[in-house]
């Protein structure tokens, strides 16, 4: 009669001990989550700051060098809208769909990234060309 005794208690134990480390494991998801938007928005922030830059410069540029930099600037402002609209889409989405648009905003974040370098790049070799 002991050990049944033993036993229900142990097993009630172990219950108890496996929903409080559920309930950790769903907490470390959500600040991983959370740890992973911040970094992301964090990202974009920074890219959006340097694509206003760029644009501060392009109005000072010769016509034909504003009109290629405007082009491209628009279509970086529309990439950084697709991104917003994903990290909006992260903060209401669960598992795998989260996961799914996690991996497209980095993606997309990184693209970003590399065609505002390339607008960067083309904008300084045009007007040090000039000079």
């Amino acid at each position: 009669f002991m050990l049944v005794g033993v036993v229900a208690v142990s097993a009630q134990t172990v219950g108890q001990k496996a929903g409080a480390m559920i309930d950790q494991g769903v907490e470390q998801t959500v600040e991983a989550k959370e740890k992973v938007q911040k970094e992301l928005e964090e990202s974009l922030d920074s890219t959006k700051s340097k694509i206003a830059e760029l644009k501060k410069k392009a109005k000072s540029a010769t016509s034909s060098v504003k009109a290629d930099l405007d082009s491209q600037i628009e279509n970086l402002e529309k990439d950084q809208k697709k991104i917003e609209n994903n990290l909006k889409q992260m903060k209401k989405s669960t598992g795998k769909a989260w996961a799914e648009i996690k991996e497209g905003a980095s993606k997309a974040l990184d693209q970003l990234k590399i065609s505002y370098e390339k607008a960067k790049n083309e904008f300084q070799s045009k007007t040090d060309s000039k000079n």
